[in-house]
C-alpha cells in the first residue's frame, strides 16, 4: 500500500509539475511578444497572466496562470 500510495504521490505530482511548466511557457511568451518596454497599464495582457488577485488586511496577492504569486503591500 505504501508503495503505491508513493506511485500515486509521484504521477500526481508530476502532471501539477507539467501543467505549471505549460503555463510558464505562456507567461513567458505573453511577456517576449511585447515589442519594447512597458511605460503603461496593459490591460489586455494583465488578463491573460493573472489569474486572480486576493485582497488582504496586509496588501494584495496577485496570482499568475503559471502558479507564481506576487504580493504587494498596501
Amino acid at each position: 500500500m505504501t508503495r503505491l500510495d508513493r506511485e500515486i504521490k509521484k504521477h500526481t505530482k508530476t502532471e501539477t509539475e507539467d501543467e505549471t511548466l505549460v503555463q510558464l511557457d505562456i507567461l513567458i511568451d505573453c511577456i517576449e511578444k511585447q515589442d519594447s518596454i512597458m511605460t503603461s497599464f496593459n490591460e489586455e495582457l494583465f488578463g491573460m497572466i493573472v489569474e486572480r488577485i486576493v485582497v488582504r488586511d496586509e496588501g494584495l496577492e496577485f496570482m499568475l496562470i503559471s502558479g507564481i504569486v506576487f504580493k504587494e503591500k498596501i
